[in-house]
């Protein structure tokens, strides 16, 4: 093999040989790519609307952040850009911390939708509870998952009781805790960049605001969006892989468990 040869690597963030902590970091500054492939797989494999719009959100704060850096051209922290070997590239934002901070605000953003759907579809005087005693929150919200506007009864799985409202609290004590992983993932990414000298503290700022900034302005396009998809969603190519709006369902998953409760006996397909 003639010839210099270039390497390929994920965040490839350099830190002390000597410092375990700068290693924890540097292998965390990987995770706003991990974050674009994750919410792809997502996007493939659930096919709902909104997760499309998330990507794409992704995407644009990723360009955002590089043209703002292109046009402010603000330094990288002089006294590690040298060792760091990146004193030729704009600082001003963050990437990494905007991306992350996207994320982050998105996820919460959906946890606060969907809990707003449990408590207003909720019977009166339960509202405030661990959520509604129906598995989709809404009955128009459905056919967005199964197909069947019977399928939005059961909860997690049609047991009532006890046992119901156990797995109703667990799973929401699950959803709570991996937005505060998220949160916590993103104050990691945004102090490792402080830490490992790649960018400045104002720098992480920029990024941080700017990808919460992003989030809340593309929230409320994609609300709008999935609101008026109906037609869309009719179209023949957008039915042939199955591209769903689900936004407006309080729970996915426990509309899913009731539907394919009995094992996935066959039903008629929805197209």
């Amino acid at each position: 093999m003639a010839g210099p040869l270039n390497s390929f690597c994920i965040a490839c963030a350099r830190f002390a040989a000597d410092d375990r902590f700068g290693k924890l970091l540097a292998v965390v500054a990987a995770a706003p790519y991990f974050t674009v492939y994750h919410t792809a797989v997502l996007l493939h494999a659930r096919r709902e609307l909104h997760m499309a719009f998330v990507f794409v959100g992704l995407l644009l704060t990723s360009g955002l952040s590089s043209a703002i850096k292109s046009a402010l051209n603000h330094p990288r922290p002089a006294t590690t850009c040298a060792l760091l070997g990146n004193c030729h590239k704009a600082g001003m934002p963050s990437s990494h911390s905007a991306a992350m901070a996207y994320a982050a605000a998105m996820a919460l953003l959906l946890f606060r939708h969907r809990r707003a759907s449990r408590q207003a579809a909720a019977p009166p005087g339960t509202r405030g509870g661990s959520g509604s005693k129906s598995g989709t929150g809404t009955g128009a919200a459905a056919p967005a998952v199964g197909g069947s506007s019977s399928s939005g009864t059961g909860g997690t799985g049609g047991g009532g009781g006890g046992g119901s409202g156990l797995a109703e609290a667990l799973a929401r004590w699950v959803e709570l805790l991996e937005i505060q992983l998220l949160l916590l993932l993103a104050a990691a990414v945004a102090y490792g960049r402080v830490y490992l000298g790649y960018h400045s503290p104002a720098q992480v700022a920029a990024g941080l605001a700017l990808g919460a900034a992003v989030a809340a302005l593309w929230w409320q396009v994609t609300l709008a969006a999935c609101a008026r998809a109906a037609p869309l969603l009719r179209l023949a190519p957008l039915r042939g892989v199955h591209l769903r709006n689900t936004l407006g369902c309080a729970d996915v998953h426990a509309a899913e468990a009731a539907l394919f409760a009995d094992g996935g006996a066959a039903r008629p397909h929805a197209n």
